[in-house]
């Protein structure tokens, strides 16, 4: 369940959030992953982004704090730039990279660098995930909490395994990797599969109408904001899939399915937000008069 916020808290009590990602072309995807986090309660939300983009992505977010790095105008992170990213992310709480990222030469060492140089709890998502496809084995040196959120597709790349298998054996290809890799895989999609390859929880909630654009950087973002906030791996992986997911029904309920886009999920956020808020209170009630039935 979601934890109360203190009355007297303060922003950095509930986290710092850095999300590193975007490329030319590719800014919406950083962004939304950028506003997911601050709407899931992250008290301070970092975007790192190519110094190309930086621009871009600032007029589109209002509320978080754009980091630029130098990338000599190519459009997307480079190796070179490897020691900024790394002082831009260290007074972070959790990082997510990879939303808009792209794909280039030197995504894999970039990716990699990236993560062996930190000891913040990690979300690895789209472009990063791609950028892993070609060294997954990787994964296992690292000593941080790291949660992977890809697709089916991102999951074949991932495992070396064909998508009709991925499809047919979504659990257990899902626990596999995450057992031989040490991380935790959220399986997006149709009953999205939640695993560290011994406890498995499978999430039904959502709609059709959340295949679309976008969808998954806003999963990322919230998985996020839930990690900097002090939550377990597997209970924001959880809480961050159930919330998306009742955001999804919301949105369909009042838009239908066809004319869903990602960033009415925000919109539909602080509705789902309220419905857990409102469970809380009724659990809390109830363990109340129990308690004092036993008194008596």
């Amino acid at each position: 369940s979601l934890l109360r916020r203190d009355r007297a808290g303060y922003k950095t009590q509930y986290g710092k959030v850095a999300i590193v990602g975007g490329s030319q072309g590719m800014v919406g995807s950083v962004c939304l992953a950028a506003q997911a986090a601050l709407r899931s309660g992250a008290g301070l939300v970092y975007a790192v982004v190519p110094e190309s983009i930086a621009s871009a992505v600032q007029n589109k977010l209002l509320e978080a704090i754009v980091r630029p790095i130098p990338d000599d105008g190519c459009g997307h992170f480079t190796m070179a730039r490897l020691p900024e990213v790394m002082d831009a992310v260290s007074d972070c709480s959790c990082m997510a990279i990879g939303p808009g990222m792209g794909r280039f030469s030197e995504a894999a060492s970039f990716v990699s660098g990236v993560l062996e140089r930190l000891s913040l709890p990690c979300v690895i998502d789209a472009d990063a995930i791609n950028a892993l496809a070609s060294c997954p084995e990787r994964l296992k040196t690292l000593q941080q909490d790291v949660i992977l959120t890809p697709h089916e597709m991102e999951m074949s790349r991932l495992s070396a395994t064909p998508l009709e298998v991925v499809r047919a054996h979504r659990k257990e290809t899902a626990e596999r990797f995450a057992l031989d890799h040490r991380a935790l895989v959220v399986l997006k999609g149709a009953d999205t599969v939640i695993t560290d390859g011994r406890n498995t929880t499978c999430n039904p909630s959502g709609t059709p109408g959340m295949a679309t654009a976008g969808s998954g950087d806003v999963l990322t973002g919230m998985v996020a904001a839930f990690l900097a906030a002090g939550y377990p791996a597997r209970m924001a992986a959880r809480l961050a899939c159930d919330l998306h997911g009742l955001a999804g029904e919301f949105a369909c309920e009042a838009l239908e399915e066809e004319c869903m886009i990602a960033s009415d999920l925000l919109m539909y956020l602080p509705k789902a937000f309220r419905l857990f808020h409102v469970l809380r209170e009724q659990e809390e009630d109830e363990q109340g008069e129990r308690g004092n039935a036993c008194k008596r």
